[in-house]
């Protein structure tokens, strides 16, 4: 009778301790979709700030707004930039207002 009482026990706890892993699993696997989602986001937000830069320099502007479109724009998308503006028969450099 005793050792029937122990054997629920350690069955029991063993059910517990394989629930408490499960619960653990499935916690790490939101974390990491929450990371995942979290970079996602931060990769649009990175990706729409740039097309706005890219925008904004589209026209013709001052020294201050290329120097700022510099922190947001790596060299391919700048090249975007000249290569849209040339498309449109401007100068590609975006202080320039001249046509080609």
């Amino acid at each position: 009778m005793m050792n029937d009482r122990k054997t629920l026990r350690e069955a029991k706890k063993d059910r517990r301790i394989k629930k408490e892993k499960i619960v653990e699993k499935t916690n790490k696997l939101n974390r990491k979709q929450q990371l995942l989602k979290k970079t996602a986001e931060q990769r649009m937000i990175f990706k729409n700030l740039t097309i706005e830069w890219q925008e904004k320099l589209y026209d013709p502007v001052d020294s201050t707004i290329l120097q700022e479109s510099a922190k947001y724009l790596l060299p391919h998308q700048y090249q975007e930039v000249i290569e849209e503006r040339n498309a449109y028969n401007l100068c590609g450099y975006p202080l320039c207002s001249n046509n080609k």
